[in-house]
Formats: C-alpha cells, structure tokens, sequence
C-alpha cells in the first residue's frame, strides 16, 4: 500500500506517518526499487492504534511502550 492510501485509510495526515516512522512508532517498511514505501494493512492498525491514544493524550514514549507489549506474545 502507497504512502497516501495508508495516510487515508488510517484518517491521519500524511505528515503524521512520516512523523511516527520517524519516531519509531511504526515499523520500518520495505521500498519499492524507485524509493517508494510499500506499508501492510497492519500499519494501519499502528497508525489508529496511535491516533487514539494520542487524542487522549498518552506522551510518546508511552504510546512506543504499549505498542511494544502489544507485539510482545508474553
């Protein structure tokens, strides 16, 4: 899925994706040979997972925790 349809799926903006790639919120994608990102349906989880608990106001570093525990199995 291409940067803008991942942004509009997920309903944030798309300097938002940027900003929790950036930060580690959302993991590293696989790029196409001409630079483009090529992001999984999970990342639109991530990024309403992230969304939410930013609109109630969770610091990041929180948010980066919660979203760890949530791939950890135990």
């Amino acid at each position: 899925m291409k940067f803008a349809e991942v942004a509009k799926a997920a309903d944030v903006a798309i300097d938002a994706v940027r900003f929790y790639e950036w930060e580690g919120l959302l993991p590293q994608t696989a790029r196409w040979p001409a630079g483009h990102r090529d992001y999984s349906s999970a990342t639109i989880l991530d990024l309403q997972m992230v969304k939410r608990a930013t609109a109630l106001g969770s610091p990041l570093q929180e948010i980066f925790e919660l979203r760890s525990l949530s791939r950890t199995p135990h």
